[in-house]
């Protein structure tokens, strides 16, 4: 994975929030990690953390499973192997869907 071109691809908090979000893992988990924003607020501030999901989920080592915003409950995420296709028309990616803030700016930009 490490020599693939979506994991060349991605930036150095893109990597250190996959080994966070991957820490999590307890071999029955895969598709039910929670990362909470005050959990990735630990790490980097919210817009770094928040293009750091985008990244993981478009280069595909992680999916979203569950969004919680509307709930206002943790999103669900599970790891990808979409990764490996990388590059190709076949990669299938579900992108985290984005709400709009009081500002009128869309949560992430």
């Amino acid at each position: 994975m490490m020599e693939s071109a979506a994991w060349k691809d991605l930036t150095i908090h893109s990597i250190a929030l996959y080994v966070h979000i991957k820490a999590k893992f307890n071999y029955s988990n895969e598709d039910n990690i929670s990362f909470t924003y005050a959990e990735g607020e630990r790490l980097m501030n919210k817009r770094t953390f928040t293009k750091s999901i985008d990244q993981l989920i478009d280069l595909g080592f992680i999916k979203i499973v569950r969004q919680g915003w509307t709930t206002r409950e943790p999103n669900i995420y599970g790891f990808s192997d979409q990764w490996q296709r990388y590059g190709l028309e076949e990669l299938k990616i579900s992108s985290r869907s984005k709400r709009a803030t009081s500002r009128g700016k869309i949560d992430g930009t």
